[in-house]
C-alpha cells in the first residue's frame, strides 16, 4: 500500500456483521484499508451502537464503513438495516445475502443499506462498491478501478486520464502511464510483451475515457453511438440489475412484470451487444480473452461470444443466441455454492450430479419469474449442455435434436472457459488461448461438445501468423 493511502486509511473504521469465513475471505484484500472488527451477529449490540474496538483496548468503535451478514435467526433483514441506520446513520451499509429467498436488492436498500449483494455470484460486484465507498470515504486517495478495452485506446493518442495494470500475482493496481500522455507503440508492445490484456481506469475518470474512447471509435465509424468500453459497463450494470432482480425475494410476479424483463433483457442485447461498428467484431472477442472473471462476466462473455460467432459464421440468429446466453445459467443459483465454486474439472460424482440440475433450474427460475421466450431461446437454453456426441444433458439428444443456436451458445460457453484468466497461471497470450480453445473442443479424448467444423471455422478467423 503507498504511504498517502496508509495514512488516509488509518481513519477508516469498517465493521463486520455476521460474515461467514469465505465472505470475510472474498473481502480479505479490502481489510488491508482500514481498521477492522469482525462480530457476530447480535441485534441489541447493533442497536445500542456499543461496537468495542479490540485493537484500541475496548474503546468505542464507531463504523464508516459496515458490511453485514444475515442473520441465523428469525430476524429479518430489513430490520437490520433499519435498526444499523438509526445507530449509524452516516455509515456506508452494505448487505451480503446467501440465500436468495432473503435477497431482496431494492427493498434492502430501501431500508437503509447503500447496497446489497448475492453471494458468491456478485462477490466481485461487492468488492468494487466498497472499493468505491473507500474511495469517497478517503477522497480519492483510495482508487477504485474499471477494466477498459486496450482496443479503445488509440496510438498517437494523447490519454485522457491515468491508466493502470493489474497484478494478480499480489492483487495490487501499479501506476502506468499519466494523463496527457501521448500513447505510444512502445507502450503497446510493452503491456503485449508481458501478455497484459487489460488495463484500468479511476472510477472517477471513466466518463473522460468514454469520450475518449467515443470520438476514437467515431474516427473509424461515424455512426458508432459508444465504444467498446462504455458498452461494456453499460451491459454489466443492466445486466447486474435485471439477473439480479430474478434472483431476489418477494411476492408473485406477474405476467406483465416478466414481459417486462425480457423487454428489458432484449433492449439490453440490441443496445450494448448487436449495436457496433462491424470492423470491432474480431477486436471484441479478442478483447474479452484472457480477463478475469467477475460477477455475471460468464454470462456476458457468452452472450456476447455467441453472437459475434453467430454472425461471423452465419449460423444462428444472434439476438436469439445473446438473450440465452444471458439466461443460460441463471439457475446456478440453485446449486450448492460449494459445487458452484468448486471447477466442473474437479466434480466428482456427486458434485456432478447437483451440478448438472442447474438446467432445469434455469428453466424453473424464468417460469418463476414469468419470462416468456420465443421458443428458439427456450431450447437454446435448456439444450446448451446438450453435446454433439449424445454425452450430454439433461437428455443426451442425438445430434440431429440439438438446434444451431444452443450449439452456438455451447461454443460460447465453452470458448469463455477455456479462454479466461485462471488464477494461479502464467497469463497467455491470444494464440496461446486459441490453441488452448483448439485442444479443450477437439482433442479432449473425452466427448465431442459441438459440430468440429464451427470449432474449426471459429479459429479460421483468427489464423495463425
Amino acid at each position: 500500500m503507498a504511504r498517502a493511502e496508509k495514512i488516509a486509511t488509518s481513519s477508516i473504521s469498517l465493521l463486520t456483521v455476521g460474515l461467514d469465513p469465505d465472505e470475510l475471505n472474498s473481502l480479505s484484500h479490502v481489510f488491508e484499508y482500514c481498521r477492522v472488527e469482525h462480530i457476530d451477529m447480535d441485534l441489541n449490540k447493533l442497536a445500542s451502537g456499543a461496537i468495542e474496538s479490540a485493537a484500541s483496548g475496548g474503546g468505542k468503535f464507531t463504523p464508516d464503513l459496515l458490511i453485514c451478514g444475515e442473520s441465523k435467526t428469525a430476524v429479518s433483514l430489513d430490520e437490520i438495516a433499519q435498526t444499523i441506520r438509526m445507530t449509524f446513520p452516516n455509515a456506508q451499509m452494505f448487505c451480503v445475502c446467501r440465500n436468495r429467498r432473503n435477497y431482496n436488492r431494492k427493498a434492502l436498500v430501501k431500508n437503509g443499506f447503500n447496497d446489497a449483494y448475492l453471494f458468491p455470484m456478485e462477490a466481485g460486484a461487492l468488492r468494487r462498491g466498497v472499493f468505491i465507498a473507500l474511495n469517497k470515504l478517503t477522497n480519492g486517495i483510495v482508487k477504485a478501478y474499471r477494466p477498459v478495452r486496450m482496443a479503445d485506446i488509440r496510438v498517437g493518442a494523447e490519454l485522457p486520464c491515468k491508466i493502470a495494470i493489474y497484478l494478480p500475482v499480489n492483487h495490487k493496481y501499479v501506476h502506468f502511464l499519466n494523463e496527457e500522455v501521448i500513447f505510444t507503440g512502445a507502450h503497446l508492445e510493452k503491456l503485449r510483451s508481458h501478455r497484459i490484456s487489460s488495463v484500468y481506469v479511476q472510477v472517477e475518470d471513466l466518463p473522460a475515457f468514454y469520450d475518449y474512447a467515443t470520438a476514437g471509435t467515431k474516427q473509424v465509424d461515424p455512426a458508432a453511438k459508444m465504444s467498446m468500453t462504455e458498452r461494456r459497463h453499460r451491459l454489466e450494470d443492466e445486466t447486474r440489475r435485471l439477473l439480479g432482480g430474478m434472483f431476489q425475494a418477494g411476492g408473485a410476479i406477474s405476467i406483465e412484470e416478466g414481459q417486462k424483463t425480457v423487454e428489458d433483457l432484449q433492449s439490453a442485447v440490441q443496445r450494448y451487444i448487436l449495436d457496433f461498428p462491424p470492423h470491432e467484431l474480431r477486436f471484441q472477442i479478442l478483447s474479452m480473452m484472457g480477463e478475469m472473471e467477475d460477477s455475471y462476466s460468464h454470462v456476458i462473455n457468452t452472450a456476447i461470444y455467441g453472437a459475434l460467432f453467430s454472425i461471423a459464421l452465419e449460423v444462428g440468429t444472434p439476438a436469439d443466441i445473446a438473450l440465452a446466453g444471458l439466461l443460460h445459467d441463471i439457475g446456478l443459483v440453485d446449486v450448492p455454492e460449494q459445487v458452484v465454486l468448486k471447477p466442473v474439472a474437479h466434480h466428482n460424482e456427486e458434485d456432478a450430479v447437483l451440478y448438472q440440475k442447474h438446467v432445469d433450474a434455469t428453466v424453473a427460475v424464468m417460469k418463476e419469474h414469468k419470462l416468456t421466450v420465443m421458443g428458439p431461446v427456450m431450447k437454446a437454453v435448456y439444450q446448451h449442455h446438450e453435446y454433439f456426441d449424445t454425452s450430454g444433458y439433461p437428455a443426451a439428444m442425438v445430434k440431429a435434436g440439438i438446434s444451431k443456436d444452443a450449439q452456438i451458445v455451447t461454443l460460447a460457453d465453452h470458448f469463455d472457459y477455456l479462454t479466461r484468466f485462471v488464477q494461479g497461471q502464467a497469463a497467455m497470450t491470444p494464440e496461446e488461448h486459441f490453441e488452448k480453445f483448439r485442444l479443450g473442443m477437439l482433442e479432449n479424448g473425452r466427448n465431442v461438445m459441438v459440430d468440429p467444423e464451427l470449432v474449426k471455422k471459429v479459429l479460421g478467423l483468427f489464423p495463425k501468423q
